[in-house]
């Protein structure tokens, strides 16, 4: 997911995106040590199903402010 904002940490990503279904992991960019950009996540859900409801919701829209 792009577009992650600065302040925004796993927990805040995991109510965000809890509505699709169950996750089993919240990765941060800027948590990870070779990454060049700080303003994406992955976010692993426990079902295939949970991850394209997911991504359709969003269909090529970016996050923007708080939600």
């Amino acid at each position: 997911m792009e577009g992650v904002l600065n302040s925004w940490d796993q927990a805040k990503m995991t109510d965000i995106f809890k509505k699709y279904g169950n996750i089993e992991l919240v990765a941060l960019s800027r948590d990870m040590h070779p990454a060049k950009r700080n303003d994406f996540a992955f976010i692993n859900y426990t079902t295939h199903e949970a991850a394209i409801l997911c991504l359709e919701s969003f269909d090529g829209k970016q996050l923007e402010g708080p939600l």
